[in-house]
């Protein structure tokens, strides 16, 4: 069992348009709209690749509603607390004629104090009832919400032999990898956000993430878009690149990398086909209208469009 934890989740509406010019009127060709929020899009893809996991985050009002019912009825475990407000929509508006996807996120819903601590006490609650292997911590802070809120989250889930795993940015990536999570996921522009630099060439992305080995964490994932992912653990380094596939939308693509990801570690496969499965999995993640996420049979067929290369 996986646990899924989503602060800020959202209903996702995405449209597409032949090509977006602000200031301009646009025919809408098709809109979707998902449940999602980075812990949630996690649960949905591990669901798709037949793994059960239990997702917890805070929810409120008639989209929150709409969330938790989507939830259950794709089979994941919904245990969200409930907060006074409304959860927020998060509108992504795609370019048929490029795949360019542009995101206007809301702020979400006001979380006080007493909705924080009754979250982290039904996580530990279930941990301690369901026995989870990871927690997946993901995703941006409603209002309310402190910086050390995915810090203290590390630290109790390592105290109960929970391995977190993080995907988030700013200040709370930074407090979060003082507590040392046992893996992290930054995208690029997050690492060199981390480091206070540019980090041009893949050997200093590698280096950046060794350095978070060195740190206490055990894996790390360093997604690159287009460019594919770095896969970092004790001893080996891989690079997954996948053929260029023609983008529908890439939302999700990231929570899609963690799900599977955690899918080998959990089936103890060899970090190289794990590496060369999660890329794959992202790529077709990638070819999907809206917030959706590849089947188990799916990404086994994409295996053939990654190329891996080993790294020193």
């Amino acid at each position: 069992m996986i646990a899924t934890v989503t602060p800020n989740p959202s209903v996702d509406k995405t449209v597409f348009v032949d090509e977006l010019v602000p200031g301009k009127l646009h025919r809408v060709r098709l809109v979707r709209r998902d449940p999602s929020g980075k812990g949630i899009n996690v649960s949905r893809a591990l669901k798709c690749l037949g793994v059960d996991s239990m997702a917890f985050g805070f929810l409120a009002g008639a989209r929150g509603k709409y969330i938790e019912e989507s939830v259950k009825a794709l089979g994941i475990s919904p245990c969200f607390t409930w907060v006074t407000g409304e959860t927020r929509t998060n509108t992504k508006v795609v370019e048929d004629k490029t795949g360019r996807m542009t995101e206007i996120n809301e702020p979400g819903p006001l979380v006080s104090a007493d909705d924080i601590e009754a979250l982290k006490e039904a996580i530990l609650t279930a941990a301690a009832e369901k026995g989870f292997e990871f927690a997946v911590l993901s995703g941006s802070r409603p209002p309310g919400v402190p910086d050390d809120f995915y810090a203290d989250l590390v630290a109790m889930l390592n105290k109960r032999g929970v391995k977190p795993v993080l995907d988030c940015d700013g200040t709370a990536l930074n407090l979060g990898l003082e507590a040392k999570p046992f893996m992290v996921k930054p995208n690029r522009f997050e690492i060199e956000t981390l480091f206070g630099r540019s980090l041009p060439s893949i050997g200093e992305i590698v280096g950046a993430a060794i350095s978070l080995l060195e740190r206490g964490l055990s894996v790390v994932v360093v997604s690159l878009e287009a460019e594919g992912a770095i896969f970092v653990r004790e001893g080996e380094v891989y690079w997954a690149r996948a053929r260029p596939v023609e983008p529908k939308s890439t939302a999700g693509c990231g929570d899609t990398l963690v799900a599977s990801t955690l899918l080998g570690l959990q089936r103890g496969w060899p970090w190289e086909y794990t590496s060369r499965f999660a890329v794959a999995a992202a790529t077709v993640a990638a070819t999907k209208e809206g917030t959706q996420f590849p089947s188990y049979d799916e990404a086994l067929d994409a295996l053939q469009l990654v190329k891996l290369k080993s790294l020193p």
